[in-house]
Parts: C-alpha cells; sequence; structure tokens
C-alpha cells in the first residue's frame, strides 16, 4: 500500500518540474523549491530507512502510507493555491540569457546600497554584543553548534540577529546588479559582509544558514536580471546545495575553532545522507529522523483526536513577539504538537529525539486535521502574490528582497512547521521595510 503512496507522490513531483522544463512555472516559485523539498522528507527519508530494513521497528506500513500520501494531497492543494489568482500573468524572465537589467540612476543605487550596508551593521552589531557577553568569538565558536553561548538571558532578538543580514546582503547585490559605474566599493563591503556570515554559518554548523545564505545571492541575481536557469542546471545546483548541507550536519561536531583534520577523518559518513538518513542514530528513547517523527506525529494525532485549531498560531504571532523585557509577567506557552513526548511514546512505543522537528504538514495537520489542506492551498496563494510582486520588469527593491526573505525561510517552513518560519520572519522583513522606506522609498520609485 506504502508503495502506490510514494509512486503517487513521485508522480506529483514529476509533474511539477516537468511544468517548470517547459516554462509553466519558474525555477525560482516555491512549487519548484517545495517538490524537491518534499522529494527528500517524503521520498528520500523513507526510501532510504525501507532500504535499510529498520522502519517497520518504529511505524506500521499504513502509517507509512499515510506519511507519504497526505503530503502529496497538500502539495497538491499549495500547487492550485499558486494558480489560483495567477491564469493572467504573464512570466518575464528569460531562461537563455541574461535580461538587460533595468538600470537605475547612481544616488537611487547607492540610497538602496545604504540600506544594505545598515542592516548588515546592525546584524554584526548585535551578533557582536551577544559574543562580547559570551566571552568573545574565540569562547563562543570553540564548542560546535555554538554551544558556548548562553542563551537564556537573552531575547531572541539579540541571538537571532545574523538573520537580519541576509535581506541587507540582498539589498546590496541588487545596487551592484543595478550599478552603472561598476563601484569597486559596493563589491568590496558586500564581499566583507557575506564572508563573515558566511563564516558564521559554517563555525554555527547550521543548515539553515547555509542554506539562506546560498539563496539570498543566487535568488537575489536571478530576480534583479530576470534570468533563470535552465532545469537540469537548477536541479544539479540544488543537489550540491543539498549536499553541502548534509555535509554541515555530519561534520557539526568539527565545525568549530581548535579542530583540525584529523577530527574530520574520524567522523563516518554514512551514505549521501550522513547522519540524517542513518538509522543507525535513532532509539526507542530518541527518534531523529524526520519522516518517522512525521508519520508518527500524524499516527499520535489521529489517536488522540486532539487539535489545535489555530490557538498556538495565534499565541505566537500577538503574544510571543511582546519582549519579556517589557512584559516580565508574559505567560509562558510552549509551542510543542503534542502536551508531553510520552503522548506519542503511549501511542508507537518511542520518543522523539531533542530538537527533532516535525515538518510543516504534521505541524498543520495537528492544528486543523484533514482542513490542515485549506491551509496550505492559502498559503499558496498568499505566496504567489509576493512572487508576482518580485519578478515584475520594474519591481522595487524591496518587493525583491520580501520574496528573497521568504525564500531563505522556506528550509524551515517545510522542515520545521510554520512557528520557525513566523519566528524570524518579522526579524528580517521588519528591519528591511524600515531602513527602506526612509532611505529609498521616501525619495524614489525603487
Amino acid at each position: 500500500m506504502y508503495w502506490l503512496a510514494i509512486i503517487f507522490l513521485s508522480m506529483v513531483v514529476i509533474i511539477i518540474l516537468n511544468a517548470c522544463r517547459i516554462g509553466k512555472l519558474d525555477p525560482l516559485a516555491l512549487p519548484v523549491i517545495f517538490a524537491l523539498m518534499f522529494s527528500f522528507f517524503y521520498l528520500w527519508l523513507p526510501l532510504s530507512a525501507l532500504n535499510q530494513g529498520g522502519l517497520f521497528d518504529y511505524i506500521t506500513a499504513k502509517q507509512i502510507a499515510w506519511g507519504i500520501l497526505f503530503p502529496a494531497l497538500t502539495l497538491i492543494a499549495f500547487v492550485f493555491g499558486w494558480f489560483a489568482n495567477d491564469r493572467s500573468f504573464k512570466l518575464e524572465i528569460n531562461v537563455s540569457g541574461i535580461h538587460k537589467v533595468k538600470l537605475t540612476d547612481a544616488a537611487v543605487v547607492n540610497r538602496i546600497f545604504n540600506v544594505g550596508c545598515a542592516l548588515c551593521v546592525l546584524s554584526l552589531s548585535l551578533w557582536l554584543y551577544f559574543l562580547i557577553s559570551n566571552g568573545g568569538v574565540t569562547s563562543f565558536y570553540q564548542q560546535a553548534h555554538g554551544r558556548a553561548g548562553n542563551w537564556e538571558s537573552f531575547t531572541a532578538y539579540i541571538y537571532l540577529s545574523p538573520n537580519i543580514a541576509f535581506p541587507g546582503l540582498s539589498f546590496m547585490l541588487i545596487a551592484i546588479c543595478k550599478d552603472t559605474r561598476r563601484t569597486r566599493k559596493y563589491r568590496f563591503f558586500f564581499l566583507c559582509f557575506a564572508l563573515l556570515l558566511l563564516f558564521h554559518s559554517l563555525l554555527f554548523s547550521s543548515r539553515g544558514l547555509l542554506f539562506q545564505f546560498f539563496v539570498t545571492i543566487a535568488g537575489t541575481v536571478f530576480l534583479v536580471k530576470h534570468y533563470r536557469p535552465k532545469l537540469k542546471v537548477f536541479l544539479l545546483g540544488s543537489f550540491f546545495i543539498g549536499i553541502a548541507l548534509l555535509l554541515v550536519v555530519n561534520y557539526r561536531n568539527a565545525l568549530h575553532i581548535g579542530t583540525g583534520i584529523d577530527d574530520f577523518k574520524r567522523i563516518k559518513i554514512d551514505g549521501i545522507g550522513g547522519i540524517v538518513t542513518s538509522l543507525d542514530n535513532n532509539n526507542l528513547d530518541g527518534v531523529g529522523n524526520e519522516f518517522i517523527y512525521h508519520a508518527g506525529l500524524l499516527a499520535t494525532i489521529d489517536k488522540l483526536s486532539r487539535f489545535g485549531w489555530g490557538e498556538r498560531y495565534v499565541h505566537f504571532i500577538f503574544i510571543h513577539p511582546i519582549p519579556r523585557v517589557l512584559w516580565k509577567s508574559k505567560p509562558l506557552r510552549s509551542y510543542s504538537l503534542l502536551e508531553t513526548k510520552n503522548e506519542i511514546a503511549g501511542v508507537l512505543g518511542w520518543l522523539p529525539a531533542n530538537g527533532a522537528a516535525p515538518t510543516l504538514v504534521a505541524d498543520m495537520y495537528a492544528e486543523w486535521s484533514f482542513l490542515s489542506i485549506i491551509a496550505w492551498f492559502s498559503i499558496g496563494f498568499l505566496f504567489n502574490k509576493s512572487y508576482r510582486m518580485a519578478t515584475k520588469i520594474d519591481a522595487t527593491s524591496m518587493e525583491i528582497v520580501f520574496y528573497v526573505i521568504i525564500l531563505c525561510r522556506s528550509i524551515f517552513l517545510i522542515s520545521q512547521g510554520l512557528i520557525p518560519f513566523l519566528e524570524v520572519f518579522p526579524l528580517m522583513f521588519v528591519p528591511s521595510y524600515v531602513s527602506w522606506k526612509l532611505l529609498v522609498n521616501m525619495q524614489s520609485k525603487y
């Protein structure tokens, strides 16, 4: 039965990629990017686990089938939502070459670049404050994944501040692409900030930050130049980015200051996916495989028949953003899908690993059950509006950056759920919009 679900999802993914190949979908359109992510979480992971022979130790064949079939239905709903208001939209891109960029005058380009610099400086200042409070750069980065950090004593707006630099880099790239004078200082400052962010992403051992780094650069350049790679080039680039992300996960215990070549050699790679796909790293007291956790959550939620109906999201959107410095008595709220981890153990006999992510499909299913398909349709509809604004010939720099932010956060949206997406999205968007409004939009239309 689960093989039929695998075939069905595979067909959905192939149809989406073929639509991209024939020009009906842009490679930067979220249905294409989501299709690739779904291929990993709901095709590669279960097939890899089935090949290893240990998947049935955690979930049944019926649960495997539902864990693949329901994501296929949500992806279809998302695509229908994407095309719901897209009938009269004409994609203005050039697949075979670079479109002539609509250049702007030097004063406007300089203001756009200044917005990017301001955001990067803000991000760097907040992060340096955090590092100094934690003993300095060497002290913080000498342990894998920033484990030396004293996270609890800081507001989230401080230790998530590196994310502000991504829209900053995007604004700087827009200025570089639109610059008729080929100003060297633009490239110099961009390179400095980009290398600092890459340094942090690698030493922080974060596949999410590294993904955002690649997407910010590629997405901004493609959107500004109205250029798209052919499908095979896009898939090849996506494959190498995926490999880079998996290698970061595999070697995260060695990616810190003070390690040597021997530390990397001692780490074993379990196939392409490394520790992400190997079931040897899972046990009944800590299951970290995303597909097993996802399918197990669907089964547990169905068994308990208890849904949130959006209460978690409402609390997170309206209560969570208020800093505890301003509201010291702010009520604590857990945003986990289940009240306790023991609930999934009571149904399936195993516990999810600490930090395991449920994926967006399970996250929304826990709130609205089958009605979450409507939510997927709505998300597709809303994201398409942002995409259409960013791909216009006369798109403003803010419209481009806004969609780049969505692209950046897409990996967190699909792999972890709506709340991790919403947690950082305002932190990236609000400073960007305010800076752009003050420095650019009040004086020009760009």
